[in-house]
């Protein structure tokens, strides 16, 4: 009863069932979110890195405009030791999620322009944020440049505000 396009999974780069039912949900024109919190030294059976995940779902030839990446960033990840042993828990890395963006571009040969829009114009479109998303007149002039080698972060504005200059951090948030 619930049209594909109201539907929106997440985490579905857990396991590859899940994954390939994901693709399919695209394909009736849904969304879906791969994570990108998760230990890539220790990737359950099945489990698929979120760049893997996106380079997969561009082979297929689904929609890409429908696949996003969210990180679960400051929440909780099980920490492991060499033997694959739970030891503690640990806390999810809010930049895990451009770590995988960069894996996507520079391991899996997904092009950037292509990789960026899963946390850009992919995110804003579904939320419905009109200002976010492309860099575009009268737009928030959010935006980060990055080094074209290795893909760092050099600088960051937003709402054209210098945030981060030539790697210095210029002004913090309100929580930091």
């Amino acid at each position: 009863e619930i049209p594909a396009t109201q539907l929106m999974p997440t985490h579905v780069n857990r396991n590859t069932e899940l994954f390939e039912q994901g693709i399919e949900l695209v394909k009736q024109g849904g969304y879906i979110d791969l994570t990108t919190s998760s230990d890539p030294n220790f990737l359950e059976e099945g489990e698929l890195s979120a760049s893997e995940g996106l380079k997969r779902a561009l082979d297929t030839g689904i929609n890409m405009n429908n696949i996003t990446f969210t990180s679960d960033g400051n929440g909780s990840m099980p920490k492991f030791d060499e033997n694959g042993k739970l030891i503690g828990l640990g806390i999810c890395s809010v930049s895990s999620l451009y770590n995988e963006v960069k894996r996507a571009i520079k391991e899996q040969n997904v092009p950037i322009e292509i990789a960026v829009k899963v946390i850009t114009s992919n995110v804003a479109d579904l939320l419905r944020l009109g200002n976010k998303g492309r860099i575009i007149s009268r737009k928030d002039a959010d935006f980060v440049l990055v080094d074209k080698e290795d893909l760092s972060i050099t600088d960051v504005y937003a709402k054209g505000e210098a945030l981060i200059e030539e790697g210095r951090i210029i002004k913090k948030g309100i929580f930091e």
